[in-house]
């Protein structure tokens, strides 16, 4: 009968402990992800935070995933702001390697979330720029025909 008590006891911790820690943020090195985008992304069949996890370790599939997910409103300026920091961690050309086959209606979707990204950047020296400036590469690639 202990043996019962203190296994229950363990698995009500257990099960608390998976409750309360679940967090409305991300961090993933050091970019942050903030809870609008995470909440926005929830309808996705990708989990935002792994597939960031993926795209910062240079995975091209996850940074493929991660800049054509469908988001809206608000969150798609947090959203780009992710997108542009993911360039800065893995490079132009992984970045553009990652989006080689990509169909140029997703090439205006990625376009419009990175012109959101660098316009609202928290970081004064990319939000006074545009993106030609700071990702030529990038910039050339989508918008280019075919």
């Amino acid at each position: 009968m202990a043996k019962n008590s203190l296994l229950k006891i363990r698995l009500v911790i257990s099960l608390s402990t998976l409750l309360f820690s679940c967090e409305d943020t991300c961090e993933v090195a050091e970019i942050k992800v903030s809870k609008l985008l995470i909440e926005q992304s929830s309808n996705q069949p990708y989990n935002y935070c792994g597939l960031l996890e993926g795209a910062v370790d240079n995975k091209p599939d996850s940074i493929r995933l991660l800049s054509l997910l469908e988001i809206f409103d608000g969150a798609s300026y947090d959203h780009g702001t992710v997108l542009i920091d993911v360039i800065g961690k893995v490079g132009e050309s992984n970045y553009v390697y990652a989006l080689n086959k990509i169909t140029p209606k997703q090439k205006r979707l990625v376009l419009g979330y990175l012109y959101a990204g660098v316009e609202y950047h928290y970081d004064n020296s990319i939000a006074k720029k545009n993106l030609q400036e700071i990702y030529p590469k990038v910039f050339e690639f989508l918008t280019k025909s075919g």
